[in-house]
């Protein structure tokens, strides 16, 4: 799979990789439901931005978590809210690419099926 870099607030590469580790937590920490409720809150014709923001910083604090995890690092879900970007377009960055990765994946194992 190809690999794309997020910079994190203390200043690190996070590389957005996906693996069966990474699927499996992703189902554990409800992430799929949090994308869910985001993309129901972007359609809304009065979108309420602040709770759209909680909702990806949600979602990015479980994202960093789950990559770090799945490649082997020790971290707990307080450490992965400290390193969430402060930049609100690295964020959305960061949930874009990994919708991306998170599609081919479920594309591969539905072609397997």
């Amino acid at each position: 799979m190809d690999e794309r870099d997020i910079r994190l607030s203390d200043g690190s590469l996070l590389t957005v990789k996906v693996n069966f580790l990474t699927l499996y937590m992703i189902n554990k920490t409800n992430v799929e439901r949090l994308s869910q409720q985001l993309d129901k809150e972007q359609k809304k014709e009065e979108r309420d931005e602040e709770k759209i923001l909680d909702l990806q910083m949600e979602i990015a604090k479980y994202l960093i978590y789950i990559i770090l995890r799945s490649n082997g690092k020790k971290i707990d879900e307080e450490e992965a809210m400290l390193l969430i970007p402060a930049d609100s377009d690295e964020i959305e960055k960061l949930l874009n690419d990994f919708k991306e990765k998170m599609e081919k994946l479920k594309k591969k194992e539905a072609m397997k099926m």
